[in-house]
């Protein structure tokens, strides 16, 4: 449901907050299959954006490119 997306969403920008950024990534990739399932092209853009922004703090520079595209 969009709820879930959303829950999972910010349970990611709570994980990012205190850096634990393989959680964060977790909880986004979750928000994003949701968002995806459901067809809701506005909040599955936020939540790449979001996961872009996590690998890209673990210098993970590739993915985080592959993920703003």
């Amino acid at each position: 449901s969009r709820a879930e997306s959303f829950t999972r969403g910010n349970m990611g920008n709570a994980f990012a907050d205190i850096r634990d950024y393989p959680a964060a990534r977790d909880a986004y990739q979750d928000a994003l299959k949701i968002s995806r399932a459901l067809g809701d092209d506005r909040n599955e853009a936020k939540w790449q954006g979001n996961l872009g922004l996590i690998y890209a703090a673990q210098a993970n520079h590739k993915q985080a490119i592959e993920a703003h595209q």
